[in-house]
């Protein structure tokens, strides 16, 4: 991931006056603060380690790479970046004087080894350290934004892999339903080896923040209110939403229902790919669905309604306790009549059913409820102990 995830206009400031090298990391630190990154004291903690350990966060002639451990004192990644119009003195042999200087807040070690390999980067190139030091505003110094996760990384990165769903919001795991807690849940699931992120609209920008596995983003669409009919990203519109926000992949609904728009699903998906070129998940509901949208082009087929309209095979009830067996017979019949990546996706919650999707064919299995929404953990496990109100 570049340097671009981490920085703005507004954590950005370009030929400034400054006298020396304290009031640069006050002014680099000002930025993330009122940026909301971090709070004053990682500013002065900064400050403080050029203090205590000397000028070695000079790493290169003429560029200063300020940071401090986090402490609790960092929100979320953000990299802050100032050019001064006159040379600053840090006091390093070799390195000084100073003309830009890079400040870096992580969240934690994990993050911050991430973060300086993505300033490694983008300083790798001398263009690009001539375009920091002559820039005038942000659109002038070199910081390109990002391009969309392309088909062969996405696939590789959840090759067998553990996707989770940390869906909230008012229709749905509602008391959870807040993107900073999302987030931080998200965070919590990669930390111990997810592959990727699914997520609603509402938690995509914080999840974007917090983690850099692949996010697959998708937005219900309700007719009348929460309880009534809805479909997954139905339209052209909820496509573009989510790709702006920041989507890698995005999850659409791909069964022969009613549409929302005026096209058929294999319209829908064609035009997707023409006017967007994104990573396209069809959520379907039987073998000739997932048929269908994989040959009108989706990069990927999920199984996630298996179960969930009135003609699938085996209709259920969703939310049901305890939670019936995941449809291993999908993915084998998906995968025998030619469907190369089949995400597995309903009524997952260990690794044993993963281990057993997986064997069926699964190129990765989804998880949500199971994982992220602790009322349903809790119901399943007092039904278990036989003593559920």
């Amino acid at each position: 991931m570049g340097i671009e995830k981490y920085t703005s206009k507004k954590t950005t400031a370009f030929n400034q006056v400054l006298d020396n090298w304290e009031n640069a990391l006050l002014l680099a630190g000002k930025l993330l603060e009122e940026n909301g990154d971090i709070n004053h004291q990682y500013t002065l903690d900064m400050i403080e380690m050029v203090k205590n350990e000397g000028p070695y966060i000079v790493v290169t002639p003429g560029i200063a790479l300020a940071h401090a451990r986090p402490n609790g004192n960092v929100n979320r990644n953000s990299i802050a970046i100032v050019t001064s119009c006159k040379d600053i003195w840090f006091g390093h042999p070799s390195n000084d004087p100073v003309r830009i200087i890079i400040a870096v807040a992580a969240v934690d070690d994990l993050q911050h080894l991430k973060l300086f390999q993505s300033v490694a980067e983008q300083l790798m190139e001398i263009d690009n350290i001539e375009k920091l030091k002559n820039a005038s505003c942000y659109e002038e110094c070199g910081i390109k934004k990002g391009e969309r996760m392309k088909r062969e990384e996405f696939l590789r990165k959840i090759d067998k892999g553990l996707i989770v769903s940390c869906y909230a919001g008012p229709d749905l795991n509602e008391e959870m339903g807040y993107p900073e807690v999302m987030a931080a849940m998200a965070k919590s699931c990669v930390a111990g080896g997810a592959a990727a992120i699914r997520t609603n609209y509402l938690n995509i920008p914080k999840v974007k923040e917090t983690v850099d596995t692949p996010l697959i983003g998708l937005k219900k669409v309700y007719k009348e209110g929460y309880d009534g009919d809805f479909r997954i990203t139905p339209n052209l519109e909820t496509v573009k939403e989510l790709i702006d926000l920041g989507a890698d992949a995005v999850a659409i609904d791909g069964t022969k229902r009613e549409r929302y728009d005026d096209m058929t699903v294999e319209e829908f998906i064609r035009q997707i790919k023409k006017q967007f070129d994104v990573i396209v998940i069809a959520d379907i509901s039987t073998v000739e669905e997932g048929i269908n949208c994989w040959n009108a082009g989706a990069d990927l087929v999920g199984t996630t309604l298996s179960g969930y309209t009135p003609y699938s095979k085996n209709p259920i009830v969703f939310g049901a306790l305890p939670t019936p067996e995941p449809d291993y017979e999908i993915i084998r019949e998906l995968k025998a009549a030619g469907v190369e990546n089949i995400i597995a996706e309903g009524r997952f919650d260990n690794g044993e059913k993963m281990k057993k999707a997986i064997e069926a064919g699964a190129t990765a299995v989804v998880i949500g409820t199971a994982i992220t929404m602790p009322k349903k953990i809790v119901k399943t496990i007092l039904i278990d102990a036989g003593i559920a109100k």
